[in-house]
């Protein structure tokens, strides 16, 4: 029969938490990447072996074996976590051949470019929307090129987009892997000055597998750039702000 905890009980947890939530805080603070979680608000997800009676945790080993145990669990989980964050940066694709979402190759470089997949040594390949849509036989292209222009949509699956990576190049130590994505096009939006542009953008739905663990942290991953090379957040608020204006 289940009962409500006493206040005693309630507190002598929040403790234990308290003191959990210090270590990871300090084994953040410890770990090279650890600034990657700066602000950002996640949460680890742990399990725990607790013993049930103290006389059998407490004798022969049994407490060290089972801390040991804990500290070798929580060390996973935030060595998870900082590979997910380190991997999945937004508005970047992470580039297999140098191991990280901020080189050079790891974003577009024209407004009018969506990911079209990795190169055979992992290099993220960007291409213009209308070129992919023709490369693919897509009739749908021609809806790009009326007056005025139509919003053109294609659904890419994962295997199509490493479909040229050989093996030497996907990347063990993250687990990194796109399942799909949605290239779309093109969009009408003001530059700076207030001429029409065109933008496209790609949505992928991306995971990571730290080595060692089953368990995948998914993210959906937003690709792309606005007038002039203009980031994605910041023609956001651009937008936002004349759309406030004309209201």
């Amino acid at each position: 029969m289940s009962r409500d905890p006493g206040r005693q009980e309630i507190r002598r947890l929040e403790e234990a938490l308290r003191l959990l939530a210090e270590e990871v805080r300090g084994r953040l603070d410890r770990h090279p990447w650890g600034h990657l979680l700066a602000g950002g608000g996640d949460d680890l997800s742990l399990h725990l072996e607790l013993p049930t009676s103290l006389r059998t945790g407490l004798t022969h080993g049994g407490l060290g074996a089972l801390t040991e145990a804990a500290s070798d669990t929580l060390d996973a989980a935030i060595q998870q976590l900082l590979t997910h964050r380190a991997t999945l940066r937004p508005g970047t694709v992470f580039c297999l051949r140098c191991r990280n979402a901020e080189c050079e190759h790891a974003s577009p470089d024209d407004p009018r470019q969506v990911f079209a997949g990795f190169g055979r040594t992992g290099i993220p390949v960007f291409q213009d929307l209308g070129q992919l849509l023709l490369e693919y036989g897509d009739e749908a292209v021609d809806l790009l090129y009326r007056q005025p222009p139509e919003l053109v949509t294609r659904v890419m699956p994962g295997t199509q987009l490493t479909a040229e990576l050989i093996d030497a190049y996907r990347d063990p130590e993250s687990g990194y892997r796109i399942h799909g994505q949605v290239i779309a096009g093109w969009y009408a939006v003001p530059d700076p000055t207030g001429r029409p542009s065109s933008v496209a953008i790609t949505l992928q739905v991306v995971s990571t597998r730290a080595r060692g663990t089953r368990d995948r942290r998914y993210a959906l991953n937003v690709l792309g750039l606005g007038p002039e090379a203009e980031p994605l957040e910041t023609l956001y608020d651009r937008l936002a702000w004349i759309i406030h204006e004309v209201q």
